[in-house]
């Protein structure tokens, strides 16, 4: 089995309410401003990706690809994507040049996707999605354990729900079942997360979450794990610390290859428009 592509992608799904000067471009057919140049502007200006050739600079991504789809009639939307190569400079010096693995950089990488929309307008988040190559990430639980922490000191009396969809293309030994993924990412994560279930493989249509869309011509097969629970966190930052709470996880429990990831929420105008 060959070692996975050195790619993480992740996307923004939801709906944009485009700001009214964009709205007025847009509907004129002059808006000159799409994802793809609004993200590589964003990683670039914040020194996470380089594009001047710099040798100074240290990347934390390589620039692979972005794109997006835009509607402003309401409907959701896959409205932000981005594919990094995970393979740069930004790891520890002390490291031999062999060891591949390192912190791969997904919680900073959905912030700088969210943030790119929003110079454009307002986003009601509805799922977020991810491919991450676990055969480079190294051990991620200090970080997410901050994550945990950050998302803690503020939460909504507001709950949502949420599905968790997991699928591993590549597995060493046998994919980790609902039950063992749920205790791992309890361990850490049990206080933001709360209770999570394991849902059968078809889903009970009662409840409020939608499954998730294919994200860049991958879906979830019907064996994929999927966890249902609640939240009063939901944003981008929780949504990205999911992401890699279960990346970490399956990692912990011996999965390989390219983790498909999809984080959803229902969606829920009590909780508000628009997920921060």
């Amino acid at each position: 089995m060959g070692r996975a592509d050195p790619y993480l992608f992740v996307g923004v799904r939801g709906v944009l309410e485009m700001a009214p000067w964009a709205r007025a471009q847009w509907d004129r057919g002059e808006l000159d401003e799409d994802a793809f140049c609004l993200i590589v502007r964003r990683s670039e200006m914040l020194g996470l990706a380089e594009f001047s050739a710099d040798r100074h600079a240290i990347e934390h991504w390589g620039h692979a690809d972005a794109g997006g789809t835009w509607s402003p009639d309401g409907r959701e939307e896959l409205l932000a994507w981005l594919q990094m190569d995970v393979r740069t400079a930004a790891r520890h010096p002390e490291l031999p040049a062999c060891d591949q693995t390192r912190l791969l950089p997904i919680q900073s990488s959905f912030a700088v996707v969210h943030e790119a929309l929003g110079r454009i307008g307002s986003v009601e988040l509805t799922e977020v999605d991810a491919i991450v190559p676990l055969e480079f990430m190294s051990d991620a639980a200090s970080r997410v354990a901050a994550g945990r922490d950050w998302l803690l000191v503020e939460a909504s009396d507001a709950t949502r729900d949420i599905l968790v969809h997991v699928d591993v293309a590549a597995l060493r030994g046998d994919q980790p079942d609902g039950t063992r993924l749920v205790e791992s990412m309890t361990a850490i994560g049990g206080e933001v997360l709360g209770p999570l279930d394991v849902r059968p493989r078809d889903p009970d249509a009662s409840r409020a979450v939608a499954p998730a869309e294919p994200f860049l011509g991958r879906s979830f097969p019907a064996r994929a794990t999927r966890l249902a629970g609640q939240t009063a966190c939901w944003s981008v930052d929780f949504a990205a610390w999911t992401v890699e709470l279960v990346a970490h996880s399956c990692r912990q429990l011996g999965s390989s290859g390219d983790l498909l990831i999809a984080v959803r929420a229902a969606r829920d105008s009590a909780c508000g428009s628009a997920a921060r």
